[in-house]
């Protein structure tokens, strides 16, 4: 249990350059409290294995976004959305919450990447697979009202 703790705590660190990055590029009106709710999800939840509490706080974080286009850049909408991947993907082992939330995170920004030092194998290879999907329905996919397949 000790060692979990370990690597979560080497593993947000790594997190936190990446959510840092950017958040001023654009300059969505709400990206800095946006950021700061990622953080608060990431750095104290997600990482004392809170998984429910980094949840709601990333959704509340989605909310803000989305209550006005100019809210956030879509760098932050993006890292939001990773971020949900990693606690869906890793945290809870929802793997097709988390693929749903790598598309999503992929048509905000195409640029999006998974978090470094929190991606296992099974999240990068969702990851790809989020990455063909969101290339292929950006000229006009489908709602995806049904589910991810059979898995």
């Amino acid at each position: 249990m000790r060692s979990l703790k370990s690597l979560f705590a080497l593993s947000l660190a790594a997190s936190m350059a990446f959510f840092a990055v950017g958040a001023d590029a654009a300059g969505g009106k709400k990206d800095k409290d946006v950021q700061k709710l990622v953080n608060q999800a990431m750095d104290d939840d997600y990482l004392n294995v809170e998984f429910d509490k980094a949840e709601s706080k990333l959704k509340k974080a989605l909310d803000t976004c989305n209550k006005d286009k100019d809210n956030c850049s879509p760098e932050v909408v993006g890292k939001v959305h990773v971020a949900l991947a990693t606690v869906h993907g890793v945290g809870q082992q929802k793997l097709d919450v988390a693929k749903s939330d790598l598309i999503a995170a992929l048509k905000a920004d195409p640029n999006a990447k998974l978090i470094e030092g929190l991606a296992p194998p099974e999240l990068e290879a969702k990851y790809k697979e989020a990455k063909a999907e969101a290339s292929g329905a950006c000229g006009g996919g489908t709602g995806g009202a049904g589910g991810a397949g059979g898995e």
